[in-house]
């Protein structure tokens, strides 16, 4: 696999499933108190390899001697995906989200649990009825109409810089190589969702050129167009 060198120790790589485990663990030193990753390196594991499931999706970190610093991952969204990424990556990693619960019931106590109940409910629903949410083979003409009509757009999904590098960059270099691989796919727009009170990382994003576009149930959604 092909990467780019940041300087003589650092790497930029595309994420393997072999780099999950440093991935997570990049995870959990990023948002230590975030839900996810108090339900355990497992679930982590197969959270993050959603993002390298299809070629629709895409993950890549940065590298020290085997130590993840920072990682990044975003999807293509063109208009024919049947779900966003949080229900995508809830449905994918469905059976290890039941184990973590199982393995620690407090959870379901979490401040986050709590604000995503509504869209665990609606995927338990999905994932227990067995609901089909891919699209059937006489619908795929509607999609390539759909994917004509629909303004292509490279969504970040995620960028996590582990605790002790924070400060140094990392988030920035991340975000920048984003770009680069969004030119790459020769994809014109780019977007992104933050929480309208996390201003730290909306200076941050607006200091990188990225603009709020509009405001969404207490989110900020942000676009960009490269260069």
């Amino acid at each position: 696999m092909n990467f780019r060198k940041i300087s003589v120790m650092y790497e930029i790589k595309w994420s393997e499933k072999k780099d999950l485990k440093i991935i997570a663990q990049c995870h959990r030193s990023a948002f230590p108190k975030s839900l996810s990753s108090k339900m355990g390196i497992s679930y982590l594991k197969k959270m993050i390899e959603w993002y390298i499931s299809d070629s629709k999706k895409f993950l890549f970190h940065v590298e020290e001697n085997g130590i993840c610093i920072g990682y990044c991952g975003g999807m293509i969204i063109d208009g024919t995906q049947p779900m966003g990424s949080a229900s995508g990556m809830l449905q994918y990693s469905f059976n290890e989200a039941v184990m973590a619960f199982a393995l620690r019931p407090w959870l379901i106590f979490h401040p986050e649990f709590k604000e995503k109940y509504s869209l665990v409910k609606k995927n338990i629903k999905t994932k227990l009825g067995k609901k089909k949410i891919t699209a059937k083979k006489d619908d795929k003409k509607n999609d390539i109409a759909k994917k004509d009509k629909f303004e292509t757009e490279s969504g970040l999904v995620v960028i996590g810089v582990a605790n002790e590098y924070l400060g140094k960059g990392y988030g920035t270099t991340l975000l920048k190589e984003f770009e680069k691989k969004t030119k790459e796919m020769k994809i014109k727009k780019m977007g992104l969702a933050v929480k309208s009170d996390n201003h730290r990382a909306i200076k941050s994003y607006e200091r990188n050129g990225w603009k709020v576009d509009k405001e969404n149930m207490g989110y900020f959604e942000m676009v960009k167009y490269p260069d």
